[in-house]
């Protein structure tokens, strides 16, 4: 039972909450709300603020500094946690090894990956499925 509530508390883990940045306040700019609907939809693709910025015909600087005044993050910042948030649900499916799951939510490089999963989640990915679901014989539950 304690490992069930465990497991449903990862589930509930979000990093990136969409209703916070598609309000209507981040809407009013229309750069910065085409910025968040193009990582939401397109995370696990190379997406850059220069390139959004040169498609928008506005500059890098104009486009990151309104980004950062709507969300409080950075564009790295945003990509990089949802991108974690769909690393941990994949992680959590137990069908795709670290450097599959790596490579479906966009980072271009697996030691990359690593490092950013480090940084929001205190542990490597290899480290958070063991932990979290691959319980050794010590941790398993009993019966009751």
């Amino acid at each position: 039972r304690q490992r069930q509530t465990e497991v449903r508390q990862e589930e509930e883990l979000i990093l990136v909450d969409w209703s916070q940045y598609l309000n209507v306040q981040n809407l009013c700019n229309s750069y910065v709300s085409q910025t968040l609907y193009r990582i939401r939809d397109h995370y696990d693709e190379k997406l850059s603020i220069e390139a959004l910025a040169d498609e928008f015909a506005v500059s890098a600087s104009y486009l990151s500094r309104k980004f950062k005044e709507a969300t409080g993050h950075t564009f790295g910042e945003l990509l990089s946690k949802y991108r974690i948030q769909k690393a941990i649900a994949l992680l959590q499916q137990g069908t795709y090894r670290v450097y599959e799951v790596s490579d479906r939510t966009g980072f271009s490089d697996y030691k990359n990956f690593c490092v950013v999963f480090k940084k929001y989640m205190q542990c490597s990915p290899k480290e958070y499925r063991k932990e979290k679901f691959d319980p050794g014989p010590a941790k398993q539950m009993l019966p009751e």
